[in-house]
């Protein structure tokens, strides 16, 4: 593929160092195994970078929820892929230069002069993005005005894009092989198969009342394995305890953990409460306003919301059903001054 080649460091030129990252994959079809990627230490570099040179777009949850409904209510097929380091698929734009990385050493003396959008580099997903976009535009697709991760062609197929995942949804199955094999000229992919798992997502179908199921059972019992091991909680049927309030003056109370720790707690919360769980997103709110400091109330209403979402761990939403996709309609609220609610 072409990602470096090896040059003499030029005057004036730094090179970056580089780290071996390791992971363990849990393939839903295979045996575990352990992954060794080497990636470019990008928080070395000293170069500014507007936000427009940094960003790269990533499906909303409300899209796709979006995309599901409509995958459910026209019976669309679908298949999921995974493409194989895509960052890799991207070339680099700009000069970087990389030591060699450990255990591949020649001892030569030069350094990595990057060809490809290595992992690490913080424009690297942006470039990545923007390759996978272009290619999908000489295929025939055009992402949507309001969501550049959701791309749709003329005869049916829908794409939806999230950094190296990807759902093919078309009215037949061939449809959905076709398009994977044109993808697949340029840019490796791996087939995962039928949608069960997307993001975090756990997704059951019912074809015959066109309905698509979602929820996130399996990152429940992550988290609150992560932030109370060991613990059995108690159950717990409202999201927000009885008779508790939040002191008006409770930023003057004194903060019971370190905002760090209490970020990674609200965090994986939020990410909850936007995916499939609507009814603790009042609760997740409330807390995340104790972000820069919570105090020991807070931590209550906390571990309550973890015996709740503990408690209904299967609960879930449900998208389709027995209407047709012409019945949607776009329906907008707004006060006596016509602000939109």
């Amino acid at each position: 593929m072409d990602v470096w080649i090896l040059v003499e460091l030029p005057p004036g030129k730094v090179a970056l160092d580089g780290r071996w990252v390791y992971d363990e994959k849990y393939p839903k079809d295979a045996d575990p195994y352990a992954r060794a990627r080497w990636v470019v230490r990008g928080d070395q570099m000293k170069d500014s970078y507007a936000l427009e040179d940094l960003y790269a777009a990533v499906a909303h949850m409300t899209s796709v929820r979006l995309f599901c409904t409509v995958v459910a209510l026209l019976d669309l097929e679908w298949g999921q892929y995974d493409a194989v380091t895509a960052f890799l698929n991207a070339e680099a734009r700009q000069e970087v230069y990389m030591k060699q990385p450990q255990g591949f050493d020649d001892g030569s003396g030069r350094v990595c002069l990057l060809k490809r959008a290595l992992y690490g580099l913080p424009t690297s997903p942006l470039w990545w993005f923007d390759t996978a976009r272009a290619y999908l535009k000489e295929l025939g697709f055009a992402p949507l005005a309001s969501e550049l991760c959701l791309f749709r062609r003329d005869d049916g197929v829908h794409i939806l894009l999230y950094v190296d995942d990807m759902i093919i949804a078309a009215p037949t199955k061939q449809m959905v092989k076709d398009t994977a094999e044109s993808i697949a000229l340029r840019f490796k992919i791996k087939e995962i198969g039928e949608v069960t798992e997307f993001l975090g997502l756990e997704i059951k179908r019912d074809r015959p009342q066109r309905r698509i199921w979602i929820s996130q059972e399996k990152f429940i019992d992550k988290i609150v394995e992560k932030f109370f091991p060991d613990q059995q909680l108690n159950k717990a049927q409202s999201p927000w305890p009885s008779k508790t309030e939040i002191p008006v003056n409770w930023k003057e109370l004194d903060v019971a953990m370190p905002s760090t720790d209490w970020l990674e707690r609200t965090g994986s919360l939020n990410f909850l409460s936007m995916g499939t769980r609507p009814d603790i997103t009042y609760t997740v709110q409330r807390l995340c306003e104790a972000n820069q400091g919570p105090t020991e109330i807070h931590i209550q209403i906390l571990k309550h919301l973890f015996r709740y979402i503990s408690t209904t761990k299967s609960y879930g939403i449900c998208l389709g059903g027995n209407y047709r996709i012409t019945d949607l309609k776009l329906r907008v609220y707004a006060d006596a001054s016509f602000a939109v609610l």
